[in-house]
This record gives C-alpha cells, structure tokens and sequence, in this order.
C-alpha cells in the first residue's frame, strides 16, 4: 500500500478507506492504534490537483510519516 500503510509506524495497526474523483481529487480516512497509545482518526483529503496519481499517494503519505512522528 502506497498511502499511510506504507509509513505506518512499527507495532500500530490501521483500519482505513481510500477514494479518488474528478478534479484530481485522492483521500483517505483511517483509525490508527498501537498498545502505547490513544486511536487517532486521521483524515486527509487532496483536491484541484493536476499532479498525478502517484504523486498524490505520495503526499499523502507523507503528511501520514509528519503526522505519525508527532504522535509516536
């Protein structure tokens, strides 16, 4: 999986969903746990973009790396 998956930390588990549409548009909503800590819902959502698709995942998996190294 090339979207949060991919920079999901050690040890955490995720449950998510993904979707793209029209004007360039990519998403993903996901619960996130480890034992350690607390669910995070993570949610993130591109539009108006000419970038393409696998530029997208790309972003948002980085977004997911910044946010699961605030959280960790």
């Amino acid at each position: 999986d090339s979207l949060l998956r991919s920079v999901l930390p050690e040890g955490w588990s995720i449950a998510d969903r993904s979707g793209a549409g029209g004007f360039g548009s990519r998403g993903i909503i996901a619960a996130i746990w480890s034992n350690e800590q607390q669910p995070l819902i993570v949610a993130i959502y591109l539009t108006q973009t000419e970038a393409s698709f696998d530029e997208r995942n790309k972003a948002i998996a980085k977004i997911g790396r910044e946010i699961f190294a605030s959280y960790n």
